[in-house]
């Protein structure tokens, strides 16, 4: 597995091509009874995030954090299964911008969801962890590419946190 950080709006992550596959985060409020981490649909994957209450002081870290790990592993395995020799991944449970649509059919932001369940610095540990269980896994292929696309400021949380998976 071949393991990259770009940051996002970079030429070089604006460079990716199109044939790669995506994970990204698809709910938008907590779910309650995880049964399914993500769904493969095209090329993209729609990681579903665990989270269970509304705000991180009330969480279990250790089994929400391995909820995490998992939600990234199997949403990667699921893009190689499809057959994905580039997977583009976004970091899950940081925040996703939930719109409203106005009478007028003006599209606004509202709200962020997922930001009061992890930073950046901890998805990027799941991360790590997730790709670590992926590498050591007998069905995966060595020539896949793993594209971590982050926003500027948590470039160092994630770079530091890929150097040291594999």
């Amino acid at each position: 597995m071949n393991i990259k950080v770009l940051i996002a709006d970079s030429a070089e992550a604006k460079s990716i091509s199109a044939g790669a596959f995506v994970v990204e985060q698809a709910n938008e409020r907590p779910i309650q009874c995880q049964k399914s981490f993500g769904l493969v649909s095209g090329k993209r994957v729609m990681a579903l995030v665990p989270a269970f209450v509304p705000n991180s002081k009330s969480q279990s870290p250790a089994i929400l954090h391995a909820g995490l790990a998992s939600c990234y592993e199997h949403c990667i395995m699921s893009a190689v299964l499809a057959g994905a020799s580039t997977i583009v991944v976004k970091p899950l449970g940081v925040g996703k911008r939930i719109n409203e649509v106005f009478e007028n059919g003006q599209l606004i932001d509202h709200d962020i969801w997922g930001d009061l369940f992890w930073t950046q610095a901890k998805t990027s540990m799941a991360a790590k962890s997730a790709v670590q269980n992926a590498v050591s896994r007998a069905d995966f292929p060595e020539d896949v590419n793993v594209i971590f696309i982050v926003p500027k400021e948590a470039f160092d949380d994630w770079d530091s946190a890929m150097q040291f998976s594999c």
